[in-house]
């Protein structure tokens, strides 16, 4: 019997601190690592928490986690049930999972 390997979402919460310059360079990075446009990453920020990735493994959602860290983001990695049910309620209208890859 093949068991399924478990899948996890990552969430974007925010800029990781309130400081105008570190926000700045959050929003280009944001619109490079992961070729979103100005009003995509404005929407992020807006209706931040927000699934980034969803369905994945764990050790791409760390990979997708290292690199928003990095640029500056708050993130979180949540596992998906079996049934692929959100564990808890957030405020996630858009999925932007499909608008990019981790590059590096």
């Amino acid at each position: 019997m093949v068991q399924e390997e478990e899948r996890y979402r990552v969430i974007f919460l925010g800029p990781a601190a309130k400081d105008f310059g570190l926000v700045d360079k959050l929003v280009r990075n944001l619109q490079i690592y992961f070729r979103l446009s100005a009003q995509n990453v404005t929407k992020m920020m807006r209706l931040a928490p927000i699934t980034v990735k969803n369905g994945i493994n764990l050790k791409e959602a760390q990979r997708y986690k290292t690199v928003l860290e990095e640029i500056g983001a708050k993130v979180k990695i949540e596992p998906i049930d079996g049934t692929g049910a959100q564990q808890e309620p957030s405020n996630m209208s858009e999925d932007f999972s499909g608008k990019g890859k981790v590059r590096g």
